[in-house]
């Protein structure tokens, strides 16, 4: 991993790469759509049809959450390395802007140029949202997925990427946990005041503070590398020991 590979770090930490996307509709309502796109959302609207709410507002709260309809405004990611006591810390990064593209060619960058074919990402109901995600729009973009997430053609067993959310459902495939409650439940204080996807959703196109959005993304990769030791039962304590970046 050049700068990060540590030989003291724990083993079962050693090359995680910790990720969250924060994402939002690529509209800012259904109405600025363009409307090769519109016809397609009335076709998802009318199939999942929720009788509380009007296309509009289906539009701006689901939009997001599907990679055909949303982008990508940050990306946080976060990995162990040894500081200068050679103590476990967390490092953590931010990358956030409206060129999608851009955001997406920065990413890959980072992969490409810091870390080596055995890594190992690590994010929450990664394996149905994060992931996909990434590759989707990269694909759109035009932008060469990495190796690490160039998942066609492999078989589940095949791809080698963690999901806490899979670690806490214990092979209950029905089971669905948020980000929030686990860390409530494991004692994580950070996630007090977490942004939740409306809530991006609305910031990004009413208020465009990104510097809000940059700071939730890697407040919940923060979040996300505690519950991930929580879970594994590792007995390292991170307090006072992350640095975060923008």
């Amino acid at each position: 991993m050049s700068d990060i590979q540590e030989t003291h770090i724990h083993p079962r930490i050693k090359h995680i790469l910790f990720v969250d996307i924060k994402t939002v509709s690529q509209s800012d309502s259904y109405h600025t759509l363009p409307q090769n796109l519109q016809k397609f959302w009335e076709k998802r609207f009318a199939y999942r049809r929720n009788e509380d709410l009007n296309i509009e507002e289906h539009y701006f709260q689901q939009a997001s959450l599907q990679a055909e309809f949303g982008k990508i405004v940050t990306i946080g990611v976060g990995y162990f390395y040894l500081d200068e006591h050679k103590e476990t810390a967390l490092r953590v990064k931010a990358f956030t802007g409206a060129d999608e593209k851009e955001l997406l060619e920065d990413f890959k960058a980072l992969i490409d140029t810091k870390f080596t074919d055995n890594l190992v990402m690590c994010a929450h109901n990664g394996k149905e949202f994060d992931y996909p995600y990434l590759c989707r729009r990269m694909v759109i973009h035009g932008v060469e997925l990495p190796l690490t997430l160039n998942l066609l053609h492999k078989k589940p067993w095949e791809i080698p990427h963690l999901d806490t959310l899979e670690m806490w459902k214990f092979g209950d495939r029905k089971h669905k946990t948020s980000l929030s409650l686990l860390a409530t439940l494991m004692d994580i204080p950070e996630v007090e005041n977490r942004l939740e996807g409306q809530d991006i959703n609305k910031i990004y196109h009413k208020t465009q503070d990104m510097k809000q959005i940059t700071q939730g993304c890697m407040r919940d990769i923060e979040i996300l590398a505690k519950l991930f030791l929580k879970l594994n039962q590792i007995p390292i304590n991170l307090e006072n020991r992350v640095y975060k970046i923008d």
